[in-house]
């Protein structure tokens, strides 16, 4: 969900809230147009009407789930006020999804509501603590991802490492003889005549040799 970019100027939750109603008048009838000596409503404006109805349906139903969420049933002037309050909401080109939230936002942050006033009001606060809630929320999928992805590699490499030892316990004396000799000369070639740790190396390199030869050699291309 993109938040609109929308100022506001609301110094603290005491201001007056602003009641000015909206000019749209859902009940207006469309012009007719005279065609073939009859009265018809032109196509764009039939387009027009149905635009029309659509939104204010919609204002009309973010509205009652603001009030059912209250357990309210407001009378007939203060719903169609509300609506009016919502349509310009709308004009003003925040999305459905954004009232959505809002409304609820409002509701649990601000229980006293009696009114739809105060989600336009607040919807800059409420959408403001939307954005953070997703950041919260990008990063901590992120960090799960991410530690998914660790736990998946370290089982991959014990999976891997059981892989080789059967290996290991399944191969003839000639053939570990060969590696052992192999691995000596890998080491003696990276290392030089080492005094310690000359035989662990040599047990890494086998284990290599034995991940190169019998398991990556085998994979699947």
């Amino acid at each position: 969900m993109t938040l609109k970019n929308k100022k506001t100027n609301y110094p603290n939750i005491t201001n007056i809230l602003t009641t000015s109603g909206s000019n749209f008048d859902p009940h207006r009838l469309t012009p007719l147009h005279i065609t073939n000596n009859s009265l018809t409503l032109s196509e764009r404006d039939t387009q027009s009407d149905k635009s029309k109805d659509d939104i204010t349906a919609s204002a009309e139903k973010i509205v009652d789930d603001f009030y059912a969420l209250l357990s309210q049933k407001p009378a007939s002037i203060k719903r169609q006020k509300s609506i009016t309050e919502c349509l310009d909401l709308l004009r003003d080109g925040f999305s459905l999804e954004q009232l959505h939230y809002a409304i609820q936002w409002t509701v649990a942050k601000l229980p006293g509501t009696g009114s739809f006033s105060r989600v336009v009001h607040f919807i800059d606060q409420a959408l403001k603590a939307y954005e953070e809630g997703e950041k919260i929320a990008e990063k901590q999928r992120t960090h799960e991802f991410e530690h998914d992805q660790r736990r998946l590699q370290e089982r991959q490499q014990e999976d891997e490492e059981k892989r080789i030892d059967e290996i290991r316990r399944s191969l003839p004396a000639d053939e570990m003889e060969k590696l052992s000799l192999e691995a000596t000369q890998m080491v003696a070639e990276e290392h030089g005549n080492l005094r310690f740790g000359r035989e662990t190396l040599i047990q890494i390199k086998i284990r290599e040799l034995i991940r190169r030869k019998h398991i990556i050699s085998v994979q699947p291309c």
